[in-house]
C-alpha cells in the first residue's frame, strides 16, 4: 500500500492555471524546466 502511494505521488504532474499564472508573473523561482524552485 505504501509502494502504491509513493508510485501515484511520483506519477502526478501538475497542470494548472495556477501554476501557469505564477510561472507568468514569477519566473525567476521556477527552473528551465518549469520546476518550483525556493533557492535564489
Amino acid at each position: 500500500m505504501l509502494r502504491d502511494n509513493q508510485q501515484f505521488n511520483e506519477s502526478i504532474k501538475s497542470n494548472s492555471a495556477f501554476l501557469d499564472e505564477l510561472r507568468q508573473k514569477m519566473p525567476e523561482f521556477f527552473t528551465a524546466l518549469n520546476i518550483f524552485s525556493k533557492t535564489l
